[in-house]
């Protein structure tokens, strides 16, 4: 979540370049090779089979979300003309819209994810 404002400021600002889409892509992108960097400098374990869980895990949330992120802004690019005729608007529309589907993705996560790979291993008390 950290890298989540650094994300939409790279989505804001690169849609003056590219379309929607492709904004998306870029942004996701740059934001998971920072997220990656973090998560194994910081929240992964060492080495072994609980790293490659936590790993596969990465992956797939950051995969799942650049498919839901990149679609729900290129919808919202080619909608935003329904509610407002402002670019300035258009933009955080797609903001928006991809970060309500970041965070979907992650609150999904920790429900589904953290369960199947056993993120609930601790030790009874």
């Amino acid at each position: 979540m950290v890298t989540l404002p650094l994300g939409q400021l790279i989505l804001f600002v690169s849609q003056f370049h590219l379309p929607a889409r492709a904004a998306n892509v870029v942004a996701v992108g740059v934001t998971a090779m920072v997220s990656y960097w973090l998560s194994r400098a910081w929240v992964w374990a060492p080495s072994g089979e609980t790293r490659r869980r936590e790993i596969l895990c990465f992956v797939v949330v950051v995969v799942a979300g650049l498919l839901l992120s990149t679609w729900a802004a290129g919808w919202a690019a080619e909608n935003a003309s329904r509610v407002t005729t402002s670019p300035w608007a258009t933009k955080l529309l797609v903001n928006s819209a991809a970060f309500t589907t970041f965070v979907m993705v992650w609150v999904g996560r920790f429900f589904v994810l953290d369960q199947m790979f056993g993120a609930g291993d601790a030790p009874p008390k």
